[in-house]
């Protein structure tokens, strides 16, 4: 059986969209250059998975969209859409990121990340 080792950084808003921050000295953003730059260093080793897990909730958290992108698809979608921050259309369109299939049990959100995974390799 294969084995894979998996690099993931979880990010969750209620906002339509995630800032990246691109310096060292900018505050604030939800995606850190560090967590980029240490995803991208683990991605070059064989039988790895790195990228980021991003869950986009509205306002009264009954609707919820989680997706997976490869960091190298990650850092090339930011430098195509030339932004300081993506979107759900940005993932989807420019960044060819995956759904991650969920659905919610009575007030919490269950997402089947084992399904996820095993048709990520197909």
């Amino acid at each position: 059986k294969l084995r894979i080792f998996c690099a993931i950084e979880c990010k969750s808003t209620k906002y339509k969209s995630m800032s990246v921050q691109s310096d060292k000295n900018e505050k604030g953003k939800m995606v850190k250059l560090h967590q980029i730059e240490s995803l991208e260093k683990i991605s070059k080793y064989d039988g790895t998975i790195s990228g980021l897990i991003l869950n986009f909730r509205d306002e009264d958290n009954d609707n919820q969209r989680t997706y997976f992108i490869e960091i190298n698809s990650f850092i090339n979608m930011m430098k195509l859409i030339d932004k300081k921050s993506f979107n759900e259309i940005d993932l989807l369109t420019v960044g060819k990121a995956k759904k991650i299939q969920g659905n919610k049990k009575i007030t919490r959100w269950n997402w089947n990340i084992e399904e996820f995974f095993e048709s990520y390799n197909n």
